[in-house]
Formats: structure tokens, sequence, C-alpha cells
């Protein structure tokens, strides 16, 4: 299916209200000693239309790490979805290894910049000036959450432009699809780090 896997953190989280990735899936009962059963979910990729439909959902929840690129990582909640086909014969599918999962192709032409909203304001410390403000934070998602990164419960806006760089020294002007997406801030339900901005340095505390 659809979205690249990565190598997630910890196993058990809190449900994610933003990042839902979604897989089809088999499952597999394996009888153990005794009346032990063990279900194992094994994530698959399609290699051609689908003629059924899946049968049930497994879902787990992880967690997550972005970046931003001015440094500090915030962790985030993941939901995923297993979408488990019936237990058939000739499924086109192709089961893929947890940790080294299928990369779909990506267009290079489109350079793609991730951003999140800041809240600045100013510290308890500052008791002469007082502000607040949205500030952005450029950020570096997973590979895996990418594809959904757009979505109508994840993003605010997103704008789509061309950059062309020239140079009075003459040469070929270099032109550039870039697509800018603005997270809203409801995305990154705790941070692993407080917050330290330089605008903050800003207030006068006289």
């Amino acid at each position: 299916m659809r979205f690249p896997y990565s190598l997630l953190l910890l196993a058990v989280a809190q449900p994610s209200t933003a990042w839902l990735v979604k897989y089809y899936a088999t499952e597999e009962i394996k009888h153990g000693w005794g009346t032990t059963i063990q279900t194992t979910v094994s994530p698959v990729v399609t290699t051609a239309p689908l003629t059924v439909e899946p049968t049930s959902t497994s879902t787990t929840y992880s967690t997550d790490y972005i970046t931003r690129t001015d440094g500090g990582n915030y962790r985030i909640n993941v939901t995923i979805e297993y979408l488990i086909l019936p237990n058939i014969t000739n499924l086109p599918i192709s089961a893929f290894y947890v940790w080294n999962p299928p990369i779909p192709s990506q267009n290079p032409s489109v350079t793609t910049n991730y951003y999140l909203p800041v809240t600045l304001s100013n510290p308890a410390s500052c008791t002469k000036t007082e502000f607040t403000y949205t500030d952005s934070a450029r950020i570096l998602l997973p590979k895996f959450l990418k594809a959904q990164a757009t979505a109508s419960s994840i993003a605010t806006f997103v704008s789509n432009y061309v950059s062309t760089i020239s140079t009075n020294l003459g040469g070929q002007e270099v032109t550039t699809s870039r697509c800018d997406v603005y997270m809203n801030d409801k995305i990154v339900p705790m941070t692993s780090i407080d917050l330290i901005d330089y605008e903050r340095s800003t207030a006068i505390n006289v």
C-alpha cells in the first residue's frame, strides 16, 4: 500500500488526532504451547488492483520525532491502522520487511518545505514588556509522514510557486518548483525540549 514505513519509537503511545498512517496487511494466527495464540500482522504492498476488501482493522500507536532545522526535536504521536486482507491465496500483494519498506518515487523537480507554528511571548521574568505573536519554524519530517503532510487535518495551508534565480553575471536562469506546507498547531502533542527563542532576548525589563 501507499506510504513508506519508518522505524517507529516506542510501541505504545496516546492516539494522535493528526497523524494517521494506513497500510494493507495480512494476519497470521499461530498456536503455541497449550492455549497460547499469537497473531502476527505483516504490512504488504499491492502489485495489482485488489478484487477483495479488507475484513478488519488492527490499530497500534507509536511515537516519532520531527526536527527543527535550527535545532530541537518535537515528539509526535502516530496512529497506525493495518487494513487486514482476507486470508486467501493468490492475492496481488508482496510482503515487505518492516524495517526496510519500499519507498515510493518522488518528483525531484519539486522542493517542499514544511513549517510549524511557534507562539512566542515574554518570559515570566519580564514584567515591563509584554508580547505574544506566532512565528514559523522550518521542520524536517520523517519520510513515512510526507505522503500525508498536506492533509486538511494537518496543514493549515499549502502554497505552490515557482522560484527563478539568476545573476547579473549572465548564464542561464535556474527555475525550481517549490511547495511550502504550513502545519496547524495540533500536530505536535508534546515537545521533547523547552523552546528557547532568540526573540525573547528583545524583552526589556527596566
